[in-house]
């Protein structure tokens, strides 16, 4: 409801926005089409995809023109493969960060959490907290965050629900490949959030990535880096 509010005002206000087809003329290279060839007058979505060894990807500059005072939004963004393991943090506007903990016995025999160094080994049984770190910049409403798990650690919990942890209220949901929350509102600041596991199976193992976005805007999203851990 609230989303077709907003559509209706921004129609209603000043000049009629769907009096104007739109029309835009993109040119990449050798390529060069206009939105008006599909689609409805005023409402036509156009997108085009380019693969490896196309010749349109060694452009270096994408030209866009105009010819009416319609309404257009557009995007350009490149995808790719890359391994795991080869990532790492990135972020601006938002920022997560992941590390992971062990919890051992100290010398007086009580649980402390240590710090999981690289190479460091661990056994299965073990109970492993995934430290999850947010900074945001401004604030921003509708918050997604996924937390990719390995395949030899299992969430603690196992029922999905509402929750309250350091002044932060949100949603959880488990499932088998990553554990998701939802944050309806989340202010400027630094929030940290813990995630425990139970290490049940050996091997070697990628811990996957935590993920952060606004889905209000998409574009605002950030990661943490990937590692490997070890399990014997």
């Amino acid at each position: 409801m609230a989303s077709a509010d907003a559509i209706y005002a921004l129609l209603s206000y000043g000049r009629p926005l769907l009096a104007d087809e739109g029309a835009v003329e993109i040119r990449i290279g050798s390529e060069q089409w206009n939105t008006t060839d599909a689609g409805t007058p005023g409402l036509q979505y156009s997108y085009r995809s380019f693969s490896e060894p196309h010749p349109v990807l060694k452009a270096r500059q994408i030209t866009i023109r105009k010819s009416d005072q319609g309404a257009a939004w557009g995007a350009v963004y490149a995808q790719y493969a890359s391994p795991l393991s080869d990532l790492r943090e990135q972020g601006n506007e938002l920022r997560v960060e992941k590390h992971y903990y062990v919890e051992r016995l100290d010398a007086n025999g009580q649980p402390k959490l240590h710090p999981l160094s690289d190479g460091e080994a661990l056994q299965v049984g073990e109970k492993v907290v995934a430290r999850l770190t947010l900074r945001l910049e401004r604030a921003m409403e509708f918050l997604h965050l996924k937390d990719g798990l390995a395949a030899c650690l299992e969430p603690t919990g196992a029922l999905s629900g509402y929750r309250w942890s350091n002044g932060m209220g949100y949603y959880i949901d488990r499932k088998d490949a990553a554990v998701h929350c939802y944050f309806d509102r989340l202010a400027k600041g630094v929030y940290v959030l813990e995630q425990p596991y139970h290490v049940v199976r050996s091997g070697r193992y990628q811990t996957g990535i935590a993920t952060l976005q606004c889905h209000y805007a998409p574009e605002f999203t950030a990661h943490s880096s990937a590692r490997e851990i070890e399990v014997k």
